[in-house]
């Protein structure tokens, strides 16, 4: 009668092995470099309702969105590069 309660006791044990530890890491996972995660800048407001003034504010502006699709546009292409190198 102990033997077979022995036997089902260590049966468990080495089971119960199997549970334990951490889940494992997906190869090759990866993180979006730093500098393509900033986020896009708020637009400036212009000094006055002045022609001059709204000028620069417009060229300021349309630096700033170029900028802001220019990273947006290398993320985009980081993650296609990453899609592309995980298929078999």
């Amino acid at each position: 009668m102990w033997r077979a309660a022995l036997i089902a006791l260590t049966a468990a044990s080495m089971l119960t092995a199997c549970a334990c530890g951490a889940p494992p890491t997906p190869a090759g996972a990866r993180t979006l470099p730093a500098d393509l995660a900033l986020e896009c800048p708020a637009l400036p407001m212009p000094a006055s309702g002045r022609l001059p003034d709204l000028l620069i504010n417009h060229v300021e502006s349309a630096e700033l969105y170029a900028d802001c699709r220019e990273r947006h546009r290398a993320a985009v292409e980081w993650v296609e590069r990453g899609h592309q190198a995980q298929e078999p």
